[in-house]
């Protein structure tokens, strides 16, 4: 097997644990449960889950980088 399949697979493991552990679970549904679909409170919600996201994956790359 190719190790770079398998360590793309942690990292990949590695930035879902990631979301599940700093935006309280990986479901969209229950994630944005109880808020009406174009309300701020949800849009903003789902920016600070965006950005918190992206900011993880920058790190998980520029950590990779050779």
């Amino acid at each position: 097997a190719d190790p770079k399949i398998g360590r793309c697979f942690e990292l990949t493991n590695e930035l879902h644990d990631y979301f599940k552990e700093t935006c309280g679970g990986t479901c969209c549904r229950l994630l944005t449960r109880g808020m009406e679909k174009d309300s701020p409170e949800r849009k903003a919600q789902c920016t600070r889950f965006v950005s918190a996201t992206v900011e993880k994956v920058a790190e998980i790359i520029l950590r990779e980088l050779p």
